[in-house]
């Protein structure tokens, strides 16, 4: 399948043959059929790889892309250099869409609005309990909800599987996931926010996060801490080159993403390098727009960093 269409809709796959069919066929039944699936199998060694293929021979819109492990961003990375669509949304292997017609509303907030970006909401789902979360993000459609409102009222989701980016933002400014990097959503996310204020907050409530033991994102380590910082490194780089509307968007994210780094930092002991970065740096804080970074700015300047962290990491446990 070569034509184009309108959306690409890129799954990196690796070692999730207990989820992945029901990924796929949350796909596969959209009432909407403008669309490609492109599963990027990541070097799995179970039996992940069989399924893409059976799925493929049983679906025109099915591609399946075989490479070495390289990890989530090299897996995202290489589909979407071999999309025709010209909006790419990204979805995780162990996730799935619990609407049928996901794809024609995505489709009728691109036909009013015509925007670079669409975001919309998700919701957790736990596996050990066979439980939903609530919903995340903003609760309305509106192109007058732009980039800044978003950061300002902590509606901005980094998540790059709760967006539909026009692929052209991507291509030509060369815009990529980093490499074997932890959370590399929240760079490739300010880099969203550096390239375009066209992005239109959307009420959808479709995509189902999955929360299983084991799973990247539920394992802090010190790579996490590490990985983070370099992100910020990267807005703080953005931010300083930017001008007007978008320097100040990216300044509130720059402080959204830094206070995030001090609470994932709380879970984490072993962060001594990290911690004499984070008070060099506590001066990002001074653009913080939302309540939690304002508070975590009063307390660092009573407590210091340090204190700071640890009563977080406190009332974290508690």
């Amino acid at each position: 399948m070569n034509s184009e269409v309108l959306f690409s809709i890129i799954m990196p796959v690796y070692n999730v043959e207990n989820y992945l069919e029901q990924s796929i066929n949350s796909i596969l039944s959209q009432s909407l059929k403008d669309y490609e699936l492109i599963l990027v199998n990541d070097g799995s060694t179970d039996s992940s790889p069989k399924i893409c293929e059976k799925f493929s021979r049983d679906n025109d819109n099915v591609i399946v892309i075989h490479k070495t492990n390289g990890g989530l961003s090299d897996a995202r990375n290489k589909g979407v250099q071999q999309a025709n669509g010209k909006y790419i949304i990204f979805i995780d292997s162990d996730d799935f869409w619990d609407n049928k017609d996901a794809l024609k509303r995505i489709k009728s907030v691109i036909d009013e609005n015509y925007p670079d970006v669409v975001t919309w909401r998700y919701k957790k789902y736990f596996e050990d309990s066979k439980q939903y979360g609530n919903s995340v993000g903003c609760d309305y459609t509106s192109k007058d909800f732009d980039a800044k409102a978003l950061i300002i009222s902590q509606n901005y989701n980094v998540s790059a599987c709760c967006k539909a980016v026009r692929k052209r933002i991507l291509l030509d400014n060369g815009l990529q996931f980093a490499y074997k990097e932890l959370s590399e959503d929240i760079e490739w996310s300010a880099e969203i926010l550096s390239l375009t204020e066209n992005i239109v907050a959307s009420n959808l409530d479709f995509y189902v996060y999955r929360q299983r033991s084991g799973s990247i994102s539920h394992s802090i380590s010190e790579k996490n801490i590490v990985d983070l910082k370099k992100h910020i490194v990267k807005i703080n780089e953005l931010f300083q080159s930017a001008e007007g509307n978008k320097k100040e968007i990216l300044s509130y994210y720059l402080a959204q993403e830094y206070t995030n780094l001090i609470v994932t930092m709380s879970v984490y002991v072993n962060y001594k390098e990290e911690v004499e970065w984070v008070k060099k740096n506590k001066h990002v804080l001074n653009y913080a727009c939302s309540n939690r970074s304002k508070i975590l700015r009063l307390m660092i300047s009573i407590l210091g960093v340090k204190l700071s962290i640890g009563i977080i990491g406190l009332l974290r446990k508690l």
